[in-house]
């Protein structure tokens, strides 16, 4: 999930990023699976290992390295100081509730649509859906609603450093539809995703916008199976009730801001 371009890049610190994001892709990698993905020597591979063992950022089982808890440990952090979490939260576990859907609070991380939150019903479908998913924001509805919020400069940034990969038939691949249906969200207020990231799952998203600024601060997003989000419930119910959840998001941040 490469930001913006540095002016004098570490190889090292360049080196260790690759391994923990490998490390993740892979969801556990052996030293000599890193050394083949990255073609790095592995008595490099090892001494990052080494080096990130000893500092609690990977932990091993058998031969394979993952990824430690410690590093939720340092991005939560930053999650304390997002009042989209703050703020958000109880909406999100009170709309999943009586939905029995999955509730999503995403931000805009480094060109990504982050969920920073998630909350789970008892029917929520299974998906790769977990704290910190970075995706790409072009197929989903959290990330529609947060490029609408941005001006067109910065929407061409995104698209020129991440593209617009397909990942289902419906991925939308071409930038001037992209950019039709963003104006299309700017009018409505409301984003949608008809199974664009993952076949068989729709979602629904609406950006939370700060009341004194203008600023985008995250989106509210709905997503469920298609054969649940369907027909009125998908076009016009949920993006009711995202919409209404966002505007009241938006307006407590405002006044927990001048408390």
């Amino acid at each position: 999930m490469p930001g913006p371009d540095a002016t004098n890049p570490v190889s090292a610190v360049e080196t260790t990023v690759s391994i923990l994001e490998t490390i993740t892709e892979l969801e556990g990698a052996s030293l000599t699976e890193l050394a083949e993905r990255l073609d790095v020597a592995k008595s490099t591979i090892h001494r990052h290992l080494s080096t990130l063992r000893q500092e609690g950022y990977v932990v091993t089982d058998g031969d394979e390295y993952h990824v430690s808890l410690h590093l939720f440990d340092l991005a939560s952090y930053n999650r304390e100081r997002n009042p989209l979490f703050h703020i958000g939260r109880s909406t999100a576990d009170e709309i999943a509730g009586r939905i029995e859907e999955r509730v999503s609070l995403v931000v805009a991380e480094q060109g990504r649509a982050v969920k920073c939150y998630i909350a789970e019903s008892n029917r929520s479908i299974t998906t790769d859906s977990h704290l910190g998913l970075a995706m790409r924001m072009h197929c989903t509805s959290g990330g529609k609603a947060l490029l609408s919020q941005m001006d067109d400069k910065r929407v061409e940034e995104i698209l020129d450093r991440n593209g617009l990969e397909r990942l289902t038939d419906n991925t939308i691949t071409d930038r001037e539809s992209l950019f039709e249906e963003l104006q299309e969200v700017r009018k409505t207020g409301i984003a949608f995703d008809n199974q664009e990231r993952l076949a068989g799952v729709r979602g629904v998203a609406a950006p939370v916008v700060d009341k004194q600024t203008g600023d985008v601060i995250g989106a509210f997003d709905i997503a469920g199976p298609a054969t649940r989000l369907e027909g009125e419930k998908y076009s016009e119910q949920i993006p009711n009730l995202v919409q209404r959840a966002a505007d009241e998001i938006a307006v407590n941040i405002k006044y927990w801001r001048t408390e």
